[in-house]
């Protein structure tokens, strides 16, 4: 029997924007369940909630999402009395939050400033005192190095100081005796070749890094692949999984790449034009296709709408055929001027 409005609790799971509002319409159905009698949950709602994990573990990262799912299981324990395969999935998803939760930093229980407005993280508002820090870059590891070297710098001139106060400090006939030697050296050397400040030369270091990232080729075929083509994607195949389709997958379970979650007889799914075996969730093939233009297991390259990409790798195959055309050629006439 299928739970009214159920299949659009399930789609709304999958994005991060709707998750913690559709698990509590999951949970507004469970309740309704047990108040109809019921002694165990339908195949359908329990199904939804092996689905939720599934998501948890493969999508989403943050501990308020897992808290729901926390929620939910605790709920059905209450709730239901659970055959043994029940349990036990609904007891591995509580380790599962658990687990989570341990490994998030511990929160204050006084927030300092409770009245501050929520931030944007991994597309959900948080409640969180503070955002997480950002990564550093290259600009920030380069303004550690001069920090550092300017302070190392600085205590050696100090410790000059105190060992030439110590000894009595050099004569002034010393002194223009130095000055003598460091003219004449400075006019037999260039100031191409003058030595320069620790300082100094991190900072021209910094410089020539900045500017190499500003003059990078955007054709350079290096840079990271763009997402498959978006009419490409509208137009790959669907089905729904029969007896004899699932049989012609492979023998024993048959899993979906991306979730890793396991394809039953009705099941919609996707078909890549690489092989008739690579089938995939469409709710799991469409983020990954926004992020990658090539197949999730076997990483055959699918089109894309980036033409400079493309014009860039059909260079690279010329370029490629014409080096086997030369070497082919080569090969072939080694015994044409004996």
């Amino acid at each position: 029997m299928t739970v009214n409005g159920l299949p659009d609790i399930v789609k709304r799971l999958q994005k991060r924007s709707t998750f913690e509002v559709a698990a509590s319409e999951l949970l507004g159905l469970l309740r309704s369940e047990a108040a109809a009698g019921l002694e165990q949950p339908s195949s359908d709602l329990f199904k939804a909630l092996t689905r939720c994990r599934t998501i948890l573990k493969t999508r989403f990262t943050s501990p308020a999402f897992w808290q729901s799912g926390r929620q939910l299981c605790v709920t059905v324990q209450e709730l239901f009395k659970l055959n043994k395969s029940q349990s036990q999935l609904i007891q591995a998803f509580l380790l599962d939050c658990e687990e989570i939760q341990q490994e998030a930093p511990p929160q204050d229980q006084n927030p300092p400033h409770p009245s501050r407005a929520p931030f944007l993280f991994e597309g959900q508002l948080s409640q969180a005192d503070e955002a997480p820090p950002r990564p550093q870059d290259i600009e920030d590891l380069l303004a550690a190095i001069m920090a550092t070297r300017d302070a190392s710098d600085a205590a050696e001139l100090a410790t000059e100081e105190e060992e030439e106060e110590a000894e009595g400090g050099p004569t002034e006939q010393a002194e223009q005796a130095n000055e003598t030697i460091s003219a004449n050296e400075q006019s037999h050397t260039s100031t191409a070749d003058r030595p320069q400040p620790a300082a100094a030369n991190l900072a021209a270091l910094e410089a020539a890094l900045l500017a190499s990232l500003e003059d990078v080729d955007p054709n350079a075929v290096h840079r990271a692949a763009p997402p498959a083509s978006k009419q490409l994607v509208k137009k790959l195949p669907r089905e729904h999984l029969t007896h004899a389709r699932l049989q012609e997958l492979g023998p024993g379970s048959v899993q979906c790449s991306v979730c890793r979650d396991e394809l039953d007889v009705g099941d919609e799914v996707q078909i890549l034009p690489c092989n008739k075996s690579h089938v995939f969730h469409p709710p799991c093939l469409a983020p990954w296709l926004k992020d990658h233009n090539s197949c999730p297991v076997c990483r055959h390259e699918l089109p894309t709408d980036d033409w400079r990409y493309e014009d860039a790798k059909e260079q690279k195959l010329t370029r490629a055929q014409e080096r086997r055309a030369a070497a082919n050629a080569n090969s072939h006439s080694e015994f044409l001027y004996i």
